[in-house]
């Protein structure tokens, strides 16, 4: 009836908080993604940036992209999506 599903909301917000961490200013926001995103890659970690990659490879965001191309992610977000 118009609704969608929680888990849908909740994926909606987590990429949102995810662009909103790739684009920050703020140092400490930067360098906690990094070591999150270090960790992810390097030691295979399943930690809040394993699960972004995941939930992004779910929509079929990155597949031709790869994971470390975040800024054209973020233009293919911006032009299918109005965050």
């Amino acid at each position: 009836m118009g609704r969608y599903p929680l888990s849908t909301y909740r994926m909606y917000n987590i990429i949102k908080y995810w662009k909103y961490v790739l684009e920050s200013d703020n140092c400490i926001i930067v360098a906690c993604y990094k070591i999150l995103y270090d960790n992810c890659e390097i030691l295979g970690h399943k930690n809040w940036a394993y699960f972004v990659r995941k939930y992004l490879s779910e929509l079929f965001f990155f597949l031709k992209l790869g994971w470390t191309n975040h800024k054209q992610i973020i233009f293919i977000m911006y032009k299918t999506t109005n965050f």
